[in-house]
Protein backbone atom coordinates (compact mmCIF):
# COMPACT_ATOMS: atom_id res chain seq x y z
CA UNK A 1 0.00 0.00 0.00
CA UNK A 2 1.73 3.42 -0.90
CA UNK A 3 1.40 6.69 0.62
CA UNK A 4 -1.35 8.20 -1.14
CA UNK A 5 -3.66 5.24 -1.02
CA UNK A 6 -3.15 4.99 2.80
CA UNK A 7 -5.10 7.70 3.73
CA UNK A 8 -8.54 7.86 5.60
CA UNK A 9 -10.19 11.04 6.35
CA UNK A 10 -8.96 11.49 9.85
CA UNK A 11 -5.67 10.09 9.48
CA UNK A 12 -4.21 13.69 11.15
CA UNK A 13 -2.80 12.43 14.85
CA UNK A 14 -0.47 13.51 17.37
CA UNK A 15 1.57 11.64 19.55
CA UNK A 16 1.69 13.25 22.82
CA UNK A 17 3.13 9.82 24.65
CA UNK A 18 2.37 11.06 28.80
CA UNK A 19 2.97 8.49 31.33
CA UNK A 20 3.82 6.03 28.45
CA UNK A 21 -0.38 6.05 28.07
CA UNK A 22 -0.88 5.64 24.13
CA UNK A 23 -4.58 5.39 23.82
CA UNK A 24 -4.76 8.72 26.20
CA UNK A 25 -1.72 10.45 23.74
CA UNK A 26 -3.63 10.41 20.67
CA UNK A 27 -4.97 13.77 19.55
CA UNK A 28 -7.16 12.74 15.88
CA UNK A 29 -7.96 15.36 13.95
CA UNK A 30 -11.13 15.01 11.86
CA UNK A 31 -11.92 17.37 8.90
CA UNK A 32 -14.45 19.54 9.96
CA UNK A 33 -12.51 20.09 13.84
CA UNK A 34 -9.67 19.25 16.53
CA UNK A 35 -12.20 16.92 18.56
CA UNK A 36 -10.81 14.15 19.55
CA UNK A 37 -12.83 11.09 21.79
CA UNK A 38 -9.22 9.35 22.54
CA UNK A 39 -7.41 12.34 24.98
CA UNK A 40 -7.10 15.55 26.63
CA UNK A 41 -5.09 16.95 24.14
CA UNK A 42 -7.44 18.91 21.60
CA UNK A 43 -6.35 21.71 19.35
CA UNK A 44 -8.46 24.18 17.99
CA UNK A 45 -7.34 25.64 14.47
CA UNK A 46 -8.41 29.19 15.74
CA UNK A 47 -5.36 29.02 18.92
CA UNK A 48 -2.82 31.59 19.22
CA UNK A 49 0.22 30.22 17.42
CA UNK A 50 2.15 30.73 20.13
CA UNK A 51 0.33 28.80 21.96
CA UNK A 52 -0.06 25.67 19.36
CA UNK A 53 4.22 25.75 19.56
CA UNK A 54 3.93 25.60 23.47
CA UNK A 55 1.61 22.67 23.14
CA UNK A 56 4.15 20.97 20.55
CA UNK A 57 7.16 21.39 22.86
CA UNK A 58 5.49 19.35 25.60
CA UNK A 59 4.63 16.41 22.81
CA UNK A 60 6.91 13.68 21.62
CA UNK A 61 6.02 12.68 18.18
CA UNK A 62 3.97 14.37 15.73
CA UNK A 63 2.63 11.82 12.76
CA UNK A 64 1.82 13.39 9.58
CA UNK A 65 -1.05 13.11 7.45
CA UNK A 66 -1.63 11.02 4.12
CA UNK A 67 -2.13 11.70 1.55
CA UNK A 68 -1.50 15.86 2.23
CA UNK A 69 0.98 16.78 4.54
CA UNK A 70 0.81 19.01 7.45
CA UNK A 71 3.11 21.86 5.18
CA UNK A 72 3.50 24.72 7.56
CA UNK A 73 1.77 22.72 10.96
CA UNK A 74 4.76 20.51 10.20
CA UNK A 75 7.17 22.79 10.30
CA UNK A 76 6.09 24.97 13.13
CA UNK A 77 6.07 20.97 14.38
CA UNK A 78 9.77 21.45 14.09
CA UNK A 79 10.71 24.74 15.31
CA UNK A 80 9.32 23.77 18.45
CA UNK A 81 11.22 20.51 18.88
CA UNK A 82 8.88 18.18 18.09
CA UNK A 83 9.55 15.42 15.80
CA UNK A 84 8.18 14.82 12.69
CA UNK A 85 7.05 11.45 10.89
CA UNK A 86 6.46 11.32 7.11
CA UNK A 87 5.04 8.52 5.25
CA UNK A 88 6.29 10.41 1.46
CA UNK A 89 3.88 10.08 -1.42
CA UNK A 90 3.76 10.80 -5.04
CA UNK A 91 2.80 14.30 -5.67
CA UNK A 92 4.06 17.25 -4.31
CA UNK A 93 1.75 17.77 -1.44
CA UNK A 94 2.35 14.14 -0.25
CA UNK A 95 6.09 15.01 0.07
CA UNK A 96 6.33 18.33 1.54
CA UNK A 97 7.28 16.97 5.21
CA UNK A 98 10.06 14.50 3.42
CA UNK A 99 11.26 17.93 1.86
CA UNK A 100 11.21 19.40 5.60
CA UNK A 101 13.00 16.71 7.20
CA UNK A 102 15.55 16.35 4.69
CA UNK A 103 16.37 20.38 4.79
CA UNK A 104 16.98 19.72 8.74
CA UNK A 105 18.89 16.84 8.17
CA UNK A 106 16.11 14.18 9.61
CA UNK A 107 16.01 11.65 7.09
CA UNK A 108 15.34 8.51 9.47
CA UNK A 109 11.63 10.20 9.84
CA UNK A 110 10.85 10.02 6.29
CA UNK A 111 8.99 6.35 5.26
CA UNK A 112 8.19 5.37 1.84
CA UNK A 113 5.65 2.86 2.64
CA UNK A 114 2.90 2.66 5.25
CA UNK A 115 4.21 -0.45 7.16
CA UNK A 116 6.96 0.94 7.57
CA UNK A 117 5.53 4.62 8.71
CA UNK A 118 3.41 2.56 10.88
CA UNK A 119 6.45 0.10 12.14
CA UNK A 120 8.73 3.24 12.58
CA UNK A 121 5.69 5.25 15.05
CA UNK A 122 5.52 2.04 16.95
CA UNK A 123 9.30 1.70 17.31
CA UNK A 124 9.30 5.43 18.50
CA UNK A 125 6.37 4.88 20.61
CA UNK A 126 8.52 1.80 22.34
CA UNK A 127 11.92 3.27 22.66
CA UNK A 128 11.83 6.63 24.29
CA UNK A 129 16.14 6.29 24.19
CA UNK A 130 15.76 6.42 20.05
CA UNK A 131 13.50 9.53 20.96
CA UNK A 132 15.21 11.46 22.98
CA UNK A 133 17.73 10.90 20.60
CA UNK A 134 15.88 12.14 17.56
CA UNK A 135 14.95 15.59 19.88
CA UNK A 136 18.54 16.11 20.40
CA UNK A 137 19.81 16.04 16.56
CA UNK A 138 16.49 18.18 15.73
CA UNK A 139 17.25 20.59 18.87
CA UNK A 140 20.79 20.62 17.44
CA UNK A 141 20.06 21.12 13.38
CA UNK A 142 17.27 23.78 14.00
CA UNK A 143 19.31 26.79 14.16
CA UNK A 144 22.05 25.17 11.92
CA UNK A 145 20.76 23.30 8.76
CA UNK A 146 18.81 24.84 5.96
CA UNK A 147 15.12 24.94 7.10
CA UNK A 148 15.65 27.46 9.63
CA UNK A 149 18.92 29.58 8.74
CA UNK A 150 17.13 32.83 7.70
CA UNK A 151 20.30 34.44 7.11
CA UNK A 152 21.72 32.19 4.37
CA UNK A 153 18.45 31.98 2.57
CA UNK A 154 18.38 35.64 2.40
CA UNK A 155 21.87 35.23 1.21
CA UNK A 156 21.36 33.17 -1.42
CA UNK A 157 18.17 34.92 -2.64
CA UNK A 158 20.21 38.00 -3.25
CA UNK A 159 22.38 36.40 -5.32
CA UNK A 160 20.04 34.89 -7.47
CA UNK A 161 18.60 38.14 -8.03
CA UNK A 162 21.72 39.59 -8.78
CA UNK A 163 22.25 36.84 -11.23
CA UNK A 164 19.05 37.19 -13.03
CA UNK A 165 19.66 41.15 -12.89
CA UNK A 166 23.69 40.51 -14.39
CA UNK A 167 22.32 38.12 -16.89
CA UNK A 168 19.15 40.76 -18.12
CA UNK A 169 21.84 43.26 -18.33
CA UNK A 170 23.94 41.23 -20.66
CA UNK A 171 21.05 40.48 -22.41
CA UNK A 172 21.69 36.47 -21.96
CA UNK A 173 18.86 34.80 -24.33
CA UNK A 174 18.76 32.08 -22.86
CA UNK A 175 17.46 33.41 -19.54
CA UNK A 176 15.37 36.04 -20.86
CA UNK A 177 13.29 34.54 -23.41
CA UNK A 178 11.84 32.50 -20.19
CA UNK A 179 11.25 35.98 -18.09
Amino acid sequence: MDADSAAREDSCFFFCMQAMKLPNAICARRPSDWASTHTDWCLESSLPKKIILRVFATMDLFLDTLPYNAGTTASDALWAGLPVLTLAGRGFSSRVAASLLNAIELPELVTSTAEQYESMAVQLAESPELLHRIKIKLAQNRLSTALFDTRAFAKHLEIAFTMVRERHTAQDWRLTQYL
